[in-house]
């Protein structure tokens, strides 16, 4: 608010807020961690856990939606400050090092490139289940590692 002659106050991206229109049409489904979008891009080689958790704290620190919480009994959302949640508990790291497309975890080849993208398919359908919009669980990081000197995933 504005008081009269007075300077605007400080919007901090964190309080209670009510739904998001989309979360209205959504109804009760819209406070469940079932509903999640993904996208699958590369990752640089040897990206790195800190790297990683320094760049999601980023996007988290400057999207407060991300921060939010789902109140419960209400329709209301209620948005963490910057800093919470900590990325480096959302971001899972899959070791995708060794092995081979048709038996994961055995010695052998290095995985190819389709394989890379079934694991991050994978690896996304499991992280839908690590949403807890209660919990201000909104986002999942999944680092799939193909190691130092290969393109690997993020999802």
């Amino acid at each position: 608010t504005i008081e009269e002659g007075g300077p605007a106050a400080e919007d901090v991206g964190a309080g209670e807020l009510p739904w998001t229109p989309v979360m209205r049409a959504q109804g009760g489904q819209a406070a469940l961690g079932e509903f999640a979008q993904w996208a699958v891009v590369g990752a640089p080689a040897g990206l790195g856990t800190d790297t990683l958790a320094a760049g999601l704290g980023a996007v988290l620190d400057t999207h407060d939606m991300l921060r939010a919480r789902v109140a419960p009994g209400g329709r209301t959302l209620t948005v963490a400050g910057p800093g919470e949640p900590a990325a480096a508990d959302l971001i899972t790291r899959v070791d995708a090092t060794r092995g081979r497309a048709d038996r994961p975890g055995r010695t052998g080849p290095p995985y190819q490139t389709d394989a890379l993208d079934r694991i991050a398919d994978h690896a996304a359908r499991e992280a839908v289940g690590r949403l807890d919009p209660a919990a201000g669980v909104l986002v999942q990081a999944v680092w799939v590692d193909a190691g130092p000197d290969r393109t690997g995933r993020l999802v």
